[in-house]
This record gives structure tokens, C-alpha cells and sequence, in this order.
């Protein structure tokens, strides 16, 4: 099968986050059996063709215009030599609704809504967040796959019928046991440095939590454009380290406490899962992908919205009840054993293969 996947980032972007591996576990899976070609928007340094674990990825244009460059390619390139097109939406589809013809899976991580308002200054921001349930609507009748049932409930208020929910799966495996942690309290944020992500929140728990537990320290790891706004704010008992390897975040998640997860609408939370798996509970707003890759009691707690201070008490709390401790412990490594890539990827094949006929 010839599969074309439009997305505007690949794996190498250096702004990639979960949608991103996402898209790259799924289609490596893919292309063991299948011809496989990513398009998506090129970066300084990145090779505008790469052969990257069986995927051909062609980088066009840039976060702008590449969706006018996916269109070009298609015209010009894959038309009338596609079997399935995967039109994946990260605030914007690639409108292939309007002019493709090939079978089509749309995928789709989560809505825009809030982020709107915080990522845009008006008009933009008014125009976005008005147009984007008409665009949406565009896909209503495509097979659709999403990352989470609260993704899943917003589409089906849009009038969206097939939609089949494939959650992500994990790049860590949980440990048999919990690992050590840390002597004194971890709290740690993992996430890109943005205003959708309100890291900003997760400074001002890690100040509340110190002020009750002043051996409590904390780590924020990202890149964003509000780094440099975090690094003036932390005290010296938070650490600000900016972007991480795979292995620099994983120990730290290893070691930490608790994961602060602050931000106003995930699709899933892969920074969830992945700190489930060494036994490291989760605080998070209750938003949605949270609500889903969150067990509120079991796996972590989900608190109000926007109230940094609930976050910081939530935390508290848990670092204040060994028995709590124990008990999550234990649930958040057997919530991780739920997922991982290779099921994912095998559903994601089953829907393929059930829609083709």
C-alpha cells in the first residue's frame, strides 16, 4: 500500500512534541510492509529529503507554507499514485477534504479551542477559534482517529460519526519495581514553554510546595519561548534546564516525586504515561487528554483548572502520606503496561485495513 501522511513537523523538528512521535511510532510500524512518505514543514538544519526508519520524509516549505507546499506535492507528485492519504490536524488539516480523492484517514490529536486565545493576539485569535469547528466539520464523514475519548466526545459534538480512539503507547517500559527516588522531594514539568502548556503554573506550585516543604525542589525541562521569562522568575531551589534528551528526561523522571502536568488541553499526555511507568504520580488540571491518561485517585489527582495553588496542595498531599506513595506506585506502572507502541501501531493497521474494504 502507498500511504501519504501530511503533518506539519516530523520527529527531527526541533518543536516536536507527542503528536510528533505519535505520528513517526505509527508510520515506522508502517513502513515495513508498506511505501510510506511523510510531508511536512522543513527546519534549519533538516535535509529536505531523509530516508528515516523506512519513512521518506520530504520537508517543504516552513510552519507557514506548508500546507500550500502539501498541496503542490500532491498535485504534482502523489496524485492518482496514493492508496490512503493521513491528513493529520495540529490546529490546521491540510484540507485534503477539499481536493484529494484517495481514501483518507483523518487523525486528529485535539482541538484548538483555548489555545487560540493564548497562542494569537485578536483578530487572529477571534478569527481561529470562530472558523475552526466550520473547517473541522470539513472531515465529519472521513474515518477520523484520535488520541483520547474527551477528543472523541468534541468531535462527535461536531457532528463526526466514525471515530475510532487509539490512544498513544509508551516509549518506556514499566519497572518492575519503584525506582529510588530522590532524598528529598522531586517535582518536575516536562513540556514545550509556551503559554498553552502554562509551565508559568507549574513555577508557581513548585513555589507553593516549597514554602510547606522548604527540602522540596523542582525541575522545568523544555524549550519555548518563555524560557527565558521562567529562568528570572525560578528561585534558586527550581531549575530551569531548557530541552532534554530522551535519556536526560527519563532519569529525571526516574528520580522525581511527582510530575506536574499544568497544561489547558492535551490530546493524551505522553509525559504522563512515560512518568507512570517508573512509578512517578501525575498532577494535572482537569482538562481534556488529561481526564483520560489520568486515574484522579489512582494515578495522580486532577485538579481545577488554572489554580496552581490546588496543584501544589494535591502534591503535597501525596508527598506527605507514604502509604499514598506506595499506592500509586503501583498503579501508575500497571496503567503504563496498558500501552505501548506496537498496539498501537496494530490498530491503527486493523482500521486501515477494515476501511479499505
Amino acid at each position: 500500500m502507498r500511504i501519504l501522511c501530511f503533518n506539519w513537523r516530523d520527529i527531527k523538528n526541533p518543536a516536536a512534541g507527542g503528536a510528533e512521535v505519535y505520528t513517526h511510532e505509527i508510520l515506522k510500524r508502517l513502513a515495513k510492509k508498506n511505501d510510506v512518505t511523510l510531508l511536512c514543514a522543513g527546519f534549519k538544519g533538516g535535509a529536505g529529503n531523509e530516508m528515516l526508519d523506512g519513512i521518506n520524509i520530504a520537508r517543504k516549505g516552513n510552519a507557514l507554507t506548508v500546507y500550500l507546499e502539501a498541496f503542490w506535492h500532491y498535485w504534482n507528485v502523489h496524485r492518482g499514485k496514493t492508496d490512503l492519504i493521513i491528513d493529520e490536524c495540529n490546529t490546521l488539516p491540510f484540507f485534503t477534504a477539499l481536493y484529494a480523492k484517495e481514501r483518507t484517514v483523518f487523525l486528529i490529536h485535539q482541538l484548538a479551542v483555548e489555545f487560540w486565545n493564548l497562542e494569537l493576539p485578536p483578530p487572529f485569535s477571534w478569527i481561529g477559534r470562530f472558523l475552526e469547528p466550520f473547517y473541522l466539520r470539513l472531515y465529519s464523514k472521513h474515518l477520523t482517529v484520535t488520541v483520547s475519548d474527551s477528543t472523541r466526545q468534541d468531535l462527535a459534538r461536531l457532528g463526526f460519526r466514525n471515530i475510532k480512539v487509539i490512544p498513544n503507547g509508551s516509549n518506556v517500559k514499566p519497572r518492575e519495581t519503584v525506582p529510588k527516588k530522590a532524598k528529598e522531594p522531586v517535582i518536575l514539568f516536562v513540556g514545550r514553554l509556551k503559554k498553552a502548556k502554562k509551565p508559568l503554573d507549574a513555577l508557581q506550585a513548585m513555589a507553593r510546595i516549597h514554602e510547606k516543604l522548604p527540602k522540596a525542589n523542582g525541575f522545568i525541562v523544555g524549550d519555548g519561548y518563555l524560557k527565558d521569562e521562567l529562568k528570572r522568575q525560578a528561585p534558586d531551589y527550581i531549575k530551569v534546564l531548557g530541552r532534554a534528551s530522551a535519556k536526560e528526561k527519563y532519569m529525571l523522571m526516574e528520580r522525581a516525586h511527582v510530575l506536574l502536568v499544568p497544561g489547558i488541553r492535551e490530546g493524551w499526555g505522553q509525559v504522563v504515561i512515560e512518568a507512570n511507568a517508573f512509578g512517578t504520580p501525575c498532577v494535572g488540571y482537569d482538562v481534556p487528554g488529561l481526564r483520560d491518561s489520568i486515574q484522579d485517585g489512582k494515578t495522580g489527582y486532577l485538579v481545577q483548572t488554572g489554580d496552581a495553588d490546588a496543584m501544589a496542595d494535591a502534591t503535597v498531599k501525596i508527598l506527605n502520606d507514604r502509604k499514598l506513595r506506595v499506592k500509586f506506585g503501583k498503579n501508575t506502572r500497571e496503567w503504563n503496561r496498558n500501552f505501548s507502541w506496537e498496539k498501537t501501531a496494530k490498530d491503527f493497521q486493523k482500521i486501515i485495513e477494515l476501511s479499505d474494504k
